[in-house]
């Protein structure tokens, strides 16, 4: 990932006054997006030639972990790398007036007049989003169509973190453009989820990353019988295992963006799998261990700390949990001629 991209994101995104976000998190991360839309950051990844600022799935997954380090409620890792995933498997080309295309990760049907039908539970960001990419079937194959959000019936919901997670219901949608898939739908479903899951795992592996920074900021500050917390040598372990979940987050969503081909061939399980079930893992290790050394204020509403840990809750549960990710892994690798720790960890 791009140090230079994550740092430009972290000036802009935490140039946000603190007051504001705690006052109103919602209405403080919309004016955020507007400026990130504005200055073509949720089109990074996204090849020029369909609409996007340029770069691929490193310098999307740049994007997603500023954001998700920041703290704000956005839907910028759905846009920047589910959408655009989908994007690129149809060649479709984003409208430069589109303000927020969200992915519908879940089938729909398109007739012969070519309007779209599809209903799905908890859709990232639905309320948020100004256009819909919806998966369709369509003559025996998958086609991709943007439909604009003012078609859909939403009905609201949101994850533990209080993040938008919506009913949507399409019925006799016109889209605004369509393109062929060029494969079965099942297929074009899969990468969907694969790119959601990657999503995700970038995210939590820079939850991780900014809890641990928390906990190690507050362990020095704090002092409790005349010393720092961080000289207890309780803290202190609680601290290096928290620091080893979070390395380890973090090299599983190297070693998953290191194994992702150039678009738009198709994405391996393998890799994504890894990814989601390690940066699961810290993400739950991590959270439990930061309240630990934080005690009572890490769930005050003053205090940062709980946006980042109920952000982990959610994202490890989305786009499916550790058991469901070592299964399809487990499938992967049996199903495949290579050396299945190759494919798990190669040189």
């Amino acid at each position: 990932m791009s140090d230079e991209i994550r740092q430009a994101l972290a000036d802009l995104l935490g140039s946000m006054p603190s007051d504001d976000v705690r006052a109103a998190p919602h209405l403080a991360a919309r004016r955020m997006l507007d400026r990130l839309v504005a200055d073509g950051w949720t089109r990074v990844g996204l090849a020029t030639a369909l609409g996007g600022s340029g770069g691929g799935i490193r310098e999307a997954a740049s994007v997603t972990a500023a954001c998700a380090a920041s703290g704000h409620l956005l839907p910028v890792a759905d846009m920047v790398v589910c959408s655009a995933r989908l994007l690129e498997i149809a060649g479709l080309e984003l409208p430069a007036d589109i303000r927020c295309a969200v992915p519908v990760a879940a089938p729909g049907t398109c007739d012969r007049r070519g309007r779209i039908q599809v209903r799905a539970q908890r859709v990232p960001w639905a309320r948020w989003a100004s256009h819909f990419l919806v998966i369709a079937s369509c003559d025996g194959g998958a086609q991709v169509s943007l439909v604009d959000a003012a078609a859909a019936e939403i009905s609201a919901g949101r994850s533990v973190a209080g993040e938008a997670r919506d009913g949507v219901v399409l019925m006799d949608a016109l889209p605004v453009c369509s393109a062929s898939a060029g494969r079965a739908l099942p297929d074009v479903l899969e990468q969907v989820q694969l790119a959601g899951a990657l999503a995700r795992s970038v995210q939590m592996a820079a939850g991780t990353e900014k809890v641990l920074q928390l906990s190690v900021r507050y362990c020095l500050q704090r002092r409790q019988f005349g010393r720092s917390l961080a000289e207890f040598q309780a803290v202190q372990q609680q601290l290096a295992g928290l620091a080893g979940e979070s390395a380890a987050a973090s090299a599983a969503v190297a070693h998953a963006l290191d194994g992702l081909p150039s678009a738009p061939a198709d994405w391996l399980v393998a890799p994504v799998a890894v990814a989601k079930i390690r940066t699961g893992m810290a993400a739950g290790a991590a959270a439990r261990a930061a309240h630990q050394v934080h005690g009572a204020i890490g769930i005050t509403q003053e205090y940062p700390l709980h946006r980042h840990t109920t952000a982990l809750w959610s994202w490890r549960e989305e786009y499916g949990g550790e058991q469901q990710w070592a299964r399809a892994l487990a499938g992967a690798l049996v199903s495949g001629s290579a050396d299945p720790w190759q494919a798990i960890a190669p040189a």
